[in-house]
């Protein structure tokens, strides 16, 4: 498939006749089209086989939301329909959940409803049910639309393989009929279920329910900051910290690591103090010794989190115990642990999970722009070839930023760029291909938007 794809698009530069470029578009097409039949097989494959793996990781389903509208606003939009993405106000930062398959069953969902609405609005609403024990939730979410509906015969058959709903108009034949399939199969293997209600020519609504969700007091990956070169608590959000501990050293010790930064620290030296001071100034991070006299770290621990408001503080349990019973116990309760002795470093990894990165002001020194590596000019059969790409595909591809299109434009110039050794159109390619395998949809539409300049540099041989 990759060599069927990617010499067709070499191909297209070398046909003049309309005919003959109606022939290889026809080609391409159909390859694309066989590509995702392919990728839908290959995932179903793995659920029936037992092998598809979840990856639970902190996930924010707010970004999920802004990632569908990225992603399907401009094909929503060229049908004049109205997208909409709503998360419940008080829904917590995040929730430990695989990010990618829930995202994948989302865009199969979306991606449905656009292509059988005509008129109206798409809607995504994500809601939460409160558990019995504070630290988990059940997560609802809701894909709505005003389309065609579903006849009443095949609400049970909807989510077999290869059964497509809407096959009686012949604009929704195509597709490969298992992605409704593959929303059951992998709501299911993450512990959820799927129910359809829908009334023909008036829409259809998907619920999905999750039980059981954990919530996370870990920042997603998109939020955590990485320090780099020497450490310094000022690259992480200025927060309120409250430090609880008996050992008047241990409390000297980091009040020394953040001297000079812009942190607020307020120290207690009991389990009591850490309940009292918690419900009191409600702190951005508690760093709580699990051992002291008296209320000792997981009672006190207990105590905040039955304090409204305090369910999803964090606390990070500092202890000096070397038994592993004792360690996974705290890791199991605590949002996050770090053992005596620590060093600086270590501490500020750990509130890496939970405060944000702080924006770095420029220095005065970084304003002066070291030199940049020059470009040698391309040869000009590359740039003739390029210069037509910039013709077509690539202006629909800029413009919609599809992630398959998108993957199958960088391969093509990946190809060209080795082929002619030209390492900056390589290194350009590879960018995209990262982009759409992470489906960072605004990355990529970023990126796209850079291969006219790309070219222009590569002709002229200007720095890169």
């Amino acid at each position: 498939m990759n060599a069927i794809l990617g010499f067709s698009e070499l191909l297209q530069n070398d046909l003049r006749a309309p005919k003959h470029r109606q022939y290889l578009q026809s080609i391409r097409a159909s390859a694309s089209s066989l590509l995702l039949l392919i990728n839908d097989i290959l995932d179903m494959s793995k659920i029936e086989a037992g092998v598809m793996e979840l990856r639970p990781e902190p996930t924010d389903l707010r970004e999920i939301c802004d990632f569908l509208h990225t992603l399907f606003s401009e094909p929503a939009a060229r049908k004049a329909l109205r997208l909409e993405c709503h998360v419940a106000e008080n829904f917590p930062h995040a929730v430990l959940i695989d990010r990618i398959r829930l995202r994948q069953i989302l865009v199969n969902l979306v991606g449905n409803a656009v292509k059988f609405t005509d008129k109206g609005v798409i809607e995504v609403r994500v809601t939460w049910e409160k558990q019995q024990t504070s630290s988990q939730v059940t997560l609802i979410i809701e894909v709505l639309d005003t389309g065609v509906g579903i006849p009443k015969d095949k609400l049970d058959t909807i989510f077999k393989p290869f059964v497509q709903a809407g096959a009686h108009r012949e604009k929704e034949k195509q597709g490969t009929g298992l992605g409704l399939s593959i929303v059951k199969r992998l709501t299911e293997i993450m512990g959820g279920s799927v129910t359809v209600a829908s009334v023909m020519e008036q829409g259809s609504a998907f619920h999905l329910r999750f039980p059981d969700v954990p919530i996370s007091t870990r920042l997603p990956a998109s939020e955590k900051s990485a320090s780099t070169g020497e450490t310094n608590f000022n690259e992480l959000r200025a927060a309120t910290l409250l430090v609880v501990d008996d050992n008047e050293t241990n409390c000297q010790l980091i009040a020394g690591m953040f001297a000079g930064s812009h942190h607020h620290l307020i120290f207690g030296s009991s389990g009591e103090e850490a309940v009292a001071k918690s419900r009191e100034l409600k702190p951005d991070v508690l760093l709580l010794d699990v051992r002291m006299p008296g209320m000792g770290g997981h009672e006190a621990l207990a105590q905040i989190r039955k304090i409204p408001s305090l369910e999803f503080m964090p606390v990070i349990a500092i202890t000096a115990s070397n038994l592993l019973s004792e360690e996974n116990l705290s890791k199991e309760r605590f949002s996050g642990y770090v053992r005596k002795p620590f060093s600086k470093r270590e501490l500020f990894e750990e509130l890496a999970d939970f405060l944000p990165r702080q924006p770095k002001a420029e220095s005065p020194e970084e304003k002066n722009v070291p030199a940049k590596k020059e470009i040698s000019p391309a040869p000009k059969e590359l740039i003739s070839q390029l210069r037509h790409l910039l013709v077509e595909p690539w202006p629909s591809i800029r413009d919609s930023v599809a992630v398959n299109e998108s993957k199958i434009f960088a391969q093509g110039l990946e190809g060209l760029g080795q082929r002619w050794q030209c390492e900056p159109l390589v290194h350009y390619a590879q960018k995209l291909l990262l982009d759409a395998d992470n489906y960072a949809v605004t990355d990529l539409e970023k990126h796209l938007g850079e291969f006219a300049a790309l070219v222009e540099q590569l002709d002229q041989g200007t720095p890169e």
